[in-house]
């Protein structure tokens, strides 16, 4: 299909409502994913409103875990919307192949953070699962496929059925109060999003069945599968998404966002416990094997390791830190700018050493190092308020890093909104932090100077478009260019010309169609007036000249008609002798046609007939009138002849009579 400003490259995927092309957006020239609903979903109105839906509800969604959505408009019939290309694959792909479990809780994290963005909006995803989480080229998760999403609220639309019978939603994933058609709310995602990360955990799915009815029976009735091995500290939060009754669940995407940060924090603690157990044990002896059934035992002799370890330093150094005066230790002042609460006053010399050790690196900009000394001062003191602070700031600080040089290699690709998208999550994490600001700042500049010198170009063929009498084209130009540059006082006044060019074109076009209903009516002299009401405006038009004749030539042979029918009808009084009634209409013929040479001989031949025919009644009137006076009749004898001059006025022998009679009288 051809769809105006794209160019279709390649079709990426299709289903029962939509196929998903990848496509060139010309204007821009970047790839965008354009999503095509298909021609027999457009004669379902369930289908249609859902496709609507669904682009509407992805625009008014933004978060970078969410796909971003470009355009949305008609082609060829067919409803489409253009949005992010995601070309990392999805997450069953990425299960397939194998992840760890780091890499599962960051992704269930991404998805909970797009979902509270929903959630907050008031609309349940109601399908989440592998398929509809794509990922970007630097391989952040990004949940899609908002096609079946409803409003959380009360009531039957609450529910996944749209018709009778009709489930929506994949049962594989979808919560037991969807499966029954009961009313869902958020809490309901949560379980799709546990079974999804379950099945990153095991690369299996936690209910298996071989029909969708005893599959659904399996969500709503089954025990929750337990996690094995080293995936037991999992299973918490397995239990809390997995359960059977929403309220059991987490109550909102937050408090399982919080767990799943309790949980990578003990995971990255353990990582690096075994690191350093590793490290500790080989410098001595080789390590004994921990029993399958005592599972602490390697965790004390860590322990231990690093006790060892840390009183040998002390001893080499001298109790060196030990001995300094904290108010004029200038680790101090550093501590404080990061927020560290006060030390326990009994704290072990060990974690003292560790945390000074690690300041010293982290005050330098030395982030992995100083993360690595923190994690063994918490070996020493595990519940020490002020070394899991500092843990946490340390982990932000280099997360914070991480973005920093994503969004500077997205600066250097031009890549603009989504280097100041990695920006804003790393000031999420290190609000202070002066590289990510004075990146920003650069981002914002380099950003307007981009959009000013693309703004110009638009400025350009948007003119270009003016001149050639294209004003839509023009005007579209014209908002992609305010989009770049909204205070453009050149596009601005272009706008506003283009608006009333818009205006009077519709004006014109109204006048057009009126005119020419007017004219199919036969109502002429309305139709006329239409058009010169429009040629005002627009005097040249070629439409309105071109309707005006076919408008004149339609009154032509009209007045040409009427006027053959009043010849007709003047030839039947003469017939009739009526000639003052012939005469009346030969002059309504001649008003319409003055030069009509069949109205004009009847008219000479009427006059012609009405003397006779007045000379002939004269002479018999003059004749009863002498008869009248030789019988002494004289009133009759007067009357007569009266009525005789009222058709001959100049008849001689008539005037003669009247008077000859009037004198007789006096």
């Amino acid at each position: 299909m051809q769809i105006p400003g794209y160019t279709i490259i390649r079709e990426l995927g299709s289903g029962g409502m939509a196929t998903v092309y990848l496509a060139k957006q010309d204007r821009l020239g970047r790839q965008v994913a354009v999503k095509v609903m298909q021609p027999q979903a457009m004669t379902g109105d369930d289908f249609a409103s859902r496709f609507i839906k669904e682009g509407r509800i992805i625009a008014h969604l933004q978060h970078p875990q969410i796909v971003t959505i470009y355009d949305f408009d008609i082609a060829e019939g067919l409803h489409y919307f253009s949005m992010e290309y995601l070309p990392n694959g999805t997450l069953s792909d990425k299960i397939a192949l194998g992840l760890s479990a780091a890499q599962a809780l960051d992704i269930t994290r991404g998805i909970a953070q797009a979902l509270s963005v929903a959630h907050d909006q008031g609309v349940i995803h109601r399908d989440i699962k592998p398929q509809n989480i794509l990922f970007r080229a630097d391989g952040t998760p990004v949940l899609t496929d908002f096609g079946i999403a409803r409003a959380a609220r009360a009531g039957a639309e609450a529910t996944q059925l749209t018709n009778v019978g009709m489930v929506i939603g994949s049962p594989r994933y979808m919560s037991p109060e969807q499966s029954m058609s009961r009313p869902i709310d958020a809490r309901s995602d949560l379980y799709s999003l546990g079974v999804v990360l379950y099945e990153m955990l095991t690369r299996e799915l936690p209910y298996q069945a071989d029909d969708v009815i005893s599959l659904a029976m399996k969500h709503c009735t089954a025990p929750i599968p337990v996690l094995i091995g080293s995936l037991q500290r999992y299973q918490p939060v397995i239990e809390k998404l997995l359960a059977k009754n929403p309220d059991d669940r987490f109550g909102s995407t937050q408090e399982l966002i919080r767990a799943l940060d309790a949980l990578q924090t003990d995971q990255r603690t353990i990582s690096t416990s075994d690191e350093e157990q590793t490290r500790i044990v080989r410098r001595d002896k080789p390590a004994a094997k921990s029993e399958p059934d005592k599972p602490s035992r390697p965790r004390k002799t860590t322990k231990i390791a690093v006790v060892v370890l840390a009183l040998a330093l002390l001893a080499a150094v001298g109790l060196y830190f030990l001995s300094k005066d904290e108010e004029t230790d200038p680790l101090d002042g550093f501590a404080a700018q990061i927020g560290l609460p006060a030390r326990d006053a009994d704290r072990l010399q060990i974690t003292e050493h560790y945390e000074r050790l690690a300041l010293e690196h982290l005050r330098e900009g030395e982030l992995p190092r100083g993360l690595d000394l923190v994690k063994l001062a918490l070996e020493s003191n595990p519940g020490d308020i002020r070394l899991k602070k500092l843990e946490g700031w340390t982990v932000d600080q280099v997360e914070a890093g991480k973005f920093l040089r994503e969004a500077e290699a997205r600066l250097e690709a031009q890549d603009f909104d989504q280097s100041l998208v990695l920006v804003e999550r790393g000031l999420e994490l290190a609000a202070e932090d002066q590289g990510l600001k004075a990146l920003r700042e650069r981002v914002l500049r380099e950003r307007a100077k981009h959009n000013a010198a693309q703004a110009r170009k638009l400025l350009e063929q948007a003119q270009a478009a003016y001149e050639r009498g294209d004003f839509s084209a023009s005007m579209q130009i014209t908002i992609d260019g305010l989009v770049l540059a909204p205070d453009d006082t050149r596009l601005k006044a272009l706008e506003a010309r283009l608006k009333d060019r818009l205006e009077q074109q519709r004006a014109l076009r109204e006048t057009i169609a009126e005119s020419s209903a007017l004219l199919e009516k036969g109502r002429l002299a309305e139709s006329l007036s239409e058009v010169e009401r429009g040629l005002v405006s627009a005097p040249g038009d070629p439409e309105l000249l071109d309707l005006k004749a076919r408008i004149l030539e339609g009154i032509e042979r009209e007045t040409a008609q009427r006027a053959e029918q009043l010849l007709r009808e003047a030839q039947e009084r003469l017939g009739e002798l009526a000639f003052e009634e012939g005469l009346a209409l030969i002059d309504q013929g001649l008003d319409l046609s003055p030069q009509h040479q069949g109205l004009i001989a009847l008219r000479e031949r009427l006059l012609e007939e009405q003397a006779k025919h007045h000379a002939a009644q004269a002479a018999r009137l003059l004749k009863q009138a002498r008869a009248a006076f030789d019988a002494d009749e004289l009133a009759k004898g007067l009357r007569l002849s009266k009525e005789g001059l009222s058709l001959a006025p100049e008849d001689a022998q008539l005037n003669a009579l009247k008077a000859k009679i009037e004198k007789q009288i006096a």
